[in-house]
């Protein structure tokens, strides 16, 4: 169990690449991203996105919800089902969240479950950071600097919303488009190896310093894709992600097939007014040395 926890956990990053349950699609009217400019002129899907990512990069405040699944086969026939969520609350100006995150992993043949992340963390408007990791069943503090980043990028908790939507927003012609009730639904899927430089692209966010054109990402295949992006009609706010691949990822020379679902959730927008620490997490908490 304890190499297939660590291929599992090495070759996929359990909170930001994925997550999500894939959704039927609407009996709406639907067209390609370039026939919809003219055939409907009241807006096209590039001014989707781009309102979209205006709307985004002003945001003050905001509540993530990130819901995963990955089934993960192994070249030795093993299997593996991964479970995580996290839910995240954020405050832009100065920049503070409250981040809760789990992960269990069960082997399903021996029918074995391991949690592999149970993690909490504060960002304090005055940059101190409070990190609970279950394995330690402790509390630690330190500051903001370069080793918080890369504790964030080792977790999958450093990922940018607004770079998501930028690398989308390069494919917007391909995207299909529907309108339901008061969402704009935005859907991408498919096999092709255009859709694959687009996973490659978004699965290198990440991982930090990745280059989606390496050697690591390049090796790993992507069959099969689903990309859908739900936006308020209204307000251009961003409701919603979900990211589905099927993928074949190297880690350690062994080859794994990995079927992994996102969804992404975006609540209380705007709505967030501040991040508490609890005075027994302070009181508690060692220093990170």
């Amino acid at each position: 169990m304890k190499k297939v926890l660590f291929l599992a956990i090495a070759g996929i990053t359990v909170l930001a690449a994925g997550c999500g349950t894939s959704s039927t699609q609407q009996e709406n009217t639907s067209k390609k991203g370039t026939e919809f400019a003219s055939k409907t002129p009241e807006i096209a899907l590039t001014e989707i996105f781009t309102k979209a990512l205006e709307k985004q990069d002003n945001l003050q405040s905001y509540t993530t919800i990130v819901s995963a699944t990955q089934a993960i086969t192994m070249e030795d026939g093993t299997n593996v089902e991964m479970k995580s969520k996290l839910q995240a609350d954020q405050i832009m100006e100065p920049y503070q969240f409250f981040v809760d995150s789990e992960a269990i992993a069960t082997e399903l043949e021996s029918g074995e479950s391991e949690e592999v992340l149970n993690l909490k963390m504060y960002l304090t408007a005055d940059e101190n950071l409070y990190l609970y990791e279950g394995s330690e069943d402790e509390w630690l503090q330190m500051p903001k600097g370069p080793e918080l980043n890369e504790m964030l990028d080792a977790f999958g908790l450093n990922i940018n919303t607004i770079e998501q939507l930028k690398i989308l927003e390069k494919y917007a012609e391909d995207f299909t488009y529907e309108e339901n009730g008061e969402k704009y639904i935005l859907t991408l899927k498919g096999d092709s190896e255009k859709l694959a430089q687009l996973s490659r692209e978004q699965l290198a966010l990440t991982i930090s310093d990745a280059n989606p054109n390496s050697a690591e990402l390049r090796s790993t295949k992507f069959e099969d894709a689903f990309y859908q992006v739900v936006i308020d009609k209204s307000t251009f706010d961003v409701k919603k992600i979900q990211l589905d691949w099927l993928m074949k990822p190297k880690v350690q020379d062994d080859e794994m097939t990995v079927d992994q679902k996102t969804t992404i959730v975006f609540e209380n927008i705007n709505a967030v007014s501040t991040i508490t620490v609890p005075q027994e997490v302070i009181d508690n908490a060692h220093s990170f040395e």
